[in-house]
């Protein structure tokens, strides 16, 4: 075996390291089943005769679990990675699989707090994963970590589609099928998992930084393929109902998938392959060499041939990582111009700068790390929200089906996602610009999106899906190359966590403002007498002769709001429109902070772009050396 320099056969690190990668992408694929509550929300609401606020709230419950993963982040510190997958995967079999027993009414509906907790124990599953993915690999590869976190993070957003094309094609879309799909696949696939995804003592050579660039876009080819065939299934499956129909045809459509999703593999097994070759080369080199040294007349000779194959790249190379990691040592001491001393205070009277490792109550003094939670809690909100709704939003509107719209958001998730890792990596390689510029950026046209669902016109809701799914996407893959370049790897899947937990927050508030317009609206269309039949107007009326009426109406809101019981049911646009209203303002705020937020941080990645200039030039260096 070819030793890696660091006391392990290099097979082994391709094996960890690639093969781990590869597992935790199969992992995040079926790791989403949050963004995938809109395929039976509708039939849970049926079976349990729920109000909208009522179904918000099992929704909520769900993105608490997801959220709340402190427990799992601080685990994360001290326990393996594979205990990390096995106790998420449990935990989503408990929760999903009590999803399916009541869904088949196989028991009485209980009661709205046990189905909280239900719904938190599914929700909480992908927590797990989710850490032990992220906190694994960008500990792998910390000199790629946009791409990193944009394919890690953009499978995260296929799942829902992937699971909603195998659902239905293979078992007619049926709700139940559905959910027991989520509660048992992702055990199987993180039992396969658990057998590779672990840590790997990072490199940081230029020669790894080459092979990782040509990795990462082969792995980008393929999930763009694989998101680009589910987008092409989505769009076509009306047209092709006939066709799809067929029992040999409908079955295709799975297994090309799979097929799809198992072909990331070809990239790590291409390593291998190159690695065995290399291999048998320098065995070949060495038996050579010992019998040119029996040999007299080859005695000073043959070990000079042998040494002199590619003596002056192997030594160059040598001379780059050494240059490269000393000037790298020498740069991370450097802020803002100014030398730091190990141990050496900065003028707040705070040894630890951004960029360097941060705990948990280390990042949580920091005034930078409150202004990108408050500003991500805003967007991440306001898309999960939308998320959550999305089937009563095109009920609303007159669909009967919303999954065309679940899986645009999920497909459109994933193309943010991953355009968000490979965009924020080259202009922050080449440009020094800071990752935060793209969360301020999908803010706008999140808002514009929101503007038309307010005031829809026909296609407004495919516009809407792809808009905020997107948008949704650039939001959840930033957050992650932000927080780990800011406050560091060494406490990061606590840190993520925590943040996780700030989108439940702002799930919470806007889907129960959801929740409350829906019902508000609903009983204003069935008891007009109860409510007058102008609220809407007079609540956004702000002249002086309406605002006794602005509050008595506002009083009145929350009251029905608050107090529906049973299914309701409301048709129209104007059943979301105040809700979509309030978070285009909410997203001008957050929009606001990004701003400030970059302003803060741009010494920091001017630093670093610095470092990642120099590690370009030593891969340029390298390639040279190659040809």
């Amino acid at each position: 075996m070819v030793d890696t320099g660091m006391g392990e056969p290099r097979a082994r690190r391709i094996l960890y390291k690639w093969v781990g990668f590869v597992c935790a992408i199969w992992i995040q694929s079926i790791a989403g089943s949050n963004y995938a509550f809109a395929n039976y929300a509708s039939d849970l609401k049926h079976v349990l005769d729920y109000s909208q606020v009522e179904l918000n709230t099992l929704s909520v419950a769900k993105d608490v679990g997801k959220g709340l993963g402190l427990f799992a982040g601080f685990l994360s510190e001290f326990l393996p990675p594979q205990i990390i997958l096995l106790i998420g995967a449990g935990m989503g079999v408990i929760g999903y699989g009590s999803t399916w027993i009541i869904l088949s009414q196989r028991i009485p509906p209980p009661a709205l707090w046990k189905m909280c907790i239900v719904m938190f124990l599914g929700g909480n599953s992908s927590t797990w994963m989710n850490t032990a993915c992220l906190t694994t690999c960008l500990r792998n590869f910390p000199e790629s970590r946009g791409p990193v976190t944009g394919i890690l993070i953009g499978f995260v957003g296929l799942s829902s589609a992937i699971f909603t094309v195998i659902c239905s094609s293979l078992f007619t879309g049926s709700s139940q099928v559905f959910v027991l799909l989520l509660a048992f696949v992702p055990l199987f696939v993180c039992i396969v998992g658990a057998f590779f995804l672990s840590e790997v003592p990072s490199s940081t050579g230029a020669e790894e930084v080459v092979e990782e660039e040509k990795c990462f876009s082969s792995l980008n080819i393929i999930a763009i393929a694989i998101a680009l065939y589910l987008l092409a299934y989505t769009l076509a499956v009306g047209d092709l109902e006939e066709a799809l129909s067929s029992p040999i045809i409908s079955k295709c459509v799975p297994w090309i998938l799979l097929l799809l999703l198992v072909s990331p593999v070809i990239v790590p097994a291409r390593l291998l392959v190159f690695d065995w070759f290399v291999t048998e080369k320098n065995r070949k080199k060495s038996a050579k060499l010992d019998e040119g040294i029996k040999e007299p007349l080859l005695h000073k000779i043959v070990p000079t041939v042998a040494a002199g194959d590619r003596p002056e790249q192997d030594t160059d190379r040598e001379s780059l990582s050494l240059q490269k990691s000393k000037s790298d040592h020498e740069d991370w001491d450097v802020y803002d111009g100014k030398q730091m001393q190990e141990g050496e205070s900065d003028q707040s009277g705070n040894t630890k700068q951004l960029g360097d490792d941060h705990n948990m109550f280390e990042a949580l003094g920091t005034l930078d790390f409150w202004v990108m939670l408050v500003s991500y809690m805003t967007g991440i909100g306001a898309g999960m929200a939308t998320i959550n709704n999305v089937a009563q939003i095109g009920g609303s509107l007159g669909f009967n089906d919303v999954t065309i719209f679940v899986t645009l958001i999920s497909i459109f998730g994933f193309f943010g996602r991953l355009i968000s890792g490979i965009l924020s990596e080259y202009y922050f390689r080449s440009r020094a610009i800071p990752r935060t510029v793209w969360m301020a950026a999908s803010k706008i046209p999140m808002i514009i999106g929101f503007l038309i669902l307010a005031f829809p016109t026909p296609g407004a809701l495919i516009i809407g899906s792809i808009i905020t799914g997107a948008c949704l996407g650039f939001h959840a893959t930033i957050i992650v190359s932000v927080a780990s370049e800011m406050f560091g790897l060494k406490s990061f899947g606590l840190i993520l966590n925590f943040i996780n937990l700030h989108m439940s927050l702002g799930s919470f508030l806007f889907s129960y403002l959801a929740g409350a317009v829906y019902d508000h609206e609903a009983q204003r269309t069935d008891f007009p007498s109860r409510i007058l039949p102008d609220t809407r107007r007079d609540i956004f009326t702000l002249g002086s002769n309406h605002r006794i009426n602005l509050w008595s109406e506002l009083i009145r809101f929350s009251e029905v709001a608050t107090k529906a019981e049973g299914e309701t049911e409301c048709y129209g646009s104007h059943c979301f429109e105040v809700l979509f209203l309030i978070m285009s303002l909410v997203l001008a705020i957050g929009f606001m902070l990004d701003v400030i937020l970059t302003v803060r941080v741009r010494p920091l990645y001017r630093k670093l772009a610095n470092i990642k200039c120099r590690s370009n030039s030593d891969s340029d260096s390298i390639k040279k050396l190659e040809v």
